[in-house]
């Protein structure tokens, strides 16, 4: 059973129950092409939080990056 709840930028936040099936999560690795439009989603929501400013756009896209790796357990 998977139980989140919405953060600030509104991606969800696993619940501890949640995190211990995370082993079979990354058995059910979505395809790269997934990955890639889930980074790119939340670098440009991380863009919009910041007021849609220019200037950071490598750090939305690498905390992005880091946050979905983390998720799928890639790194």
């Amino acid at each position: 059973m998977r139980i989140t709840t919405r953060n600030s930028i509104g991606f969800g936040k696993e619940s501890k129950e949640s995190k211990k099936s995370n082993g079979a999560q990354a058995q059910n690795r979505p395809s790269e092409s997934k990955i890639q439009e889930e980074i790119r989603t939340r670098a440009y929501y991380r863009f919009i939080e910041r007021g849609g400013k220019p200037g950071n756009e490598w750090n939305d896209w690498f905390q992005a990056e880091r946050e979905v790796k983390k998720q799928y357990q890639l790194a």
